[in-house]
């Protein structure tokens, strides 16, 4: 939403289906389009062929199990596949992968969500966090539903950890856990579960403010890195 312009317009992709994609073009007619990764509607890309719209298809992927899938419905994929006017893949293995499907893959650029610039105060905050660790972190990120407990009760039954796992330390009393649920209205369902598991939380927004003072004093970074 940050990135529209005054005269953009958000909205969503039309429900595949014939009828439903007709009255989509007929009333924004499109003169060209881009999908995103793993997005190939087969009616969509079918129709906008018909009516000269071309589409591609940016940051493309397609692991060992869509391909088995995508393969399985032949008659349906390899159309729509070989329907796109371009298709840029994440990586040399997706490149083939999409070939075999009849896909015409003009180059492999990586992940392109990579080529974000990361936030130069959100580096700063986070080698501040960083300096003030005590302990070795173990994340789970991106959690979904169940596994944050299933996660937590693994990680209190173990009284100790094999170094082959988790390399130079041992035991729960040893390190700090980071759990990053992936979805924001889950937060603070998580932090419930996990004070009912009696563990000590604490959310981020708690953790501090010498960020502030920093940047108050002109201590900001020059540079940063990106781990994952």
């Amino acid at each position: 939403a940050k990135l529209l312009q005054a005269n953009d317009l958000q909205t969503w992709v039309p429900w595949d289906d014939p009828a439903s994609v007709q009255r989509f073009l007929n009333h924004f007619q499109p003169t060209a389009g881009v999908l995103m990764e793993t997005e190939v509607w087969p009616v969509l890309i079918h129709t906008c062929r018909q009516r000269g719209v071309p589409l591609a298809l940016a940051n493309a992927r397609l692991n060992g199990t869509s391909f088995k899938q995508a393969a399985r419905l032949a008659w349906l994929s390899r159309p729509a596949y070989a329907g796109l006017a371009a298709i840029w893949a994440q990586t040399d293995a997706d490149a083939q992968r999409l070939t075999q499907l009849g896909a015409h893959v003009n180059a492999v650029t990586g992940n392109l969500k990579f080529d974000a610039k990361p936030d130069t105060a959100q580096c700063t905050q986070a080698a501040v966090w960083r300096r003030q660790l005590t302990k070795p972190v173990v994340m789970l990120a991106s959690s979904r539903e169940g596994e944050e407990l299933a996660f937590i009760k693994l990680f209190l039954a173990s009284s100790q950890f094999s170094k082959e796992n988790i390399a130079i330390y041992s035991g729960v009393e040893d390190v700090q856990c980071l759990i990053v649920p992936r979805h924001p209205q889950r937060f603070d369902a998580v932090a419930d579960l996990l004070r009912a598991q009696g563990c000590v939380v604490r959310r981020r927004p708690e953790w501090g403010h010498e960020l502030d003072r920093l940047l108050a004093a002109g201590q900001g970074a020059t540079h940063c890195m990106q781990e994952s």
